[in-house]
């Protein structure tokens, strides 16, 4: 299973987005402690532990590197309390507005609209509704145990990586998949993967 990028994690919590309670007055922070037992009857994802950290529930299980739908820009109007952004948020996902949402949020993330609209406030049961499950990941076995030995494989992984206008602020950058930017993260040798997130040398700040 990939997770979410850490600049993507970083955004989330940046735009003050979840809550631990239903009126959205406790902010939650990436280590508050979340028992999954209360989220068991709302959730549609299978979760494997009882306890988990805000971060790592979000991180592990929520997809926000999924492409931004006109259905969930509807979902997600309901969750601001500032009435430009509602009707912002409605209009766009509108069947009759698809040029518009195209031209706003093509190819874009389900975390660019969370960027763009900061005014979004959502109880994180409510987040476990409304944002896609990660999805499990298959890959090809592309080695032999004959010749790499019983212990190591070598796997066949697409470096997905495509050009989108970021809705934020209008100019081109360079996207990355789910798990090609999570390979990166963990890997030692991010080699010239550009992320605005990352400083000079390629590694986030500490």
């Amino acid at each position: 299973m990939a997770r979410n990028h850490r600049s993507t994690m970083e955004a989330l919590f940046k735009a003050k987005a979840v809550y631990m309670d239903e009126e959205c007055k406790v902010l939650a922070e990436p280590e508050y402690l979340v028992d999954v037992k209360t989220l068991a009857s709302e959730s549609p994802i299978p979760l494997s532990n009882d306890v988990y950290t805000v971060w790592d529930l979000i991180a592990q299980y929520l997809d926000f590197h999924a492409m931004v739908s006109q259905n969930i820009l509807v979902t997600l109007s309901k969750y601001t309390k500032d009435e430009k952004h509602a009707n912002d948020l409605k209009n766009l996902g509108d069947p009759k507005n698809v040029e518009q949402f195209k031209a706003k949020f093509l190819n874009a993330a389900i975390i660019d609209v969370f960027r763009v609209y900061q005014t979004l406030r959502l109880p994180i049961n409510r987040l476990m509704e409304v944002i896609p499950p990660m999805r499990h990941r298959l890959y090809s076995i592309a080695s032999s145990p004959k010749l790499v030995g019983a212990q190591t494989l070598e796997l066949i992984i697409t470096d997905v990586n495509w050009d989108v206008t970021d809705p934020a602020d209008g100019m081109k950058r360079s996207q990355r998949g789910l798990t090609t930017g999570f390979l990166y993260e963990t890997s030692n040798n991010l080699g010239n993967y550009s992320h605005p997130y990352l400083d000079r040398n390629g590694m986030f700040p500490a």
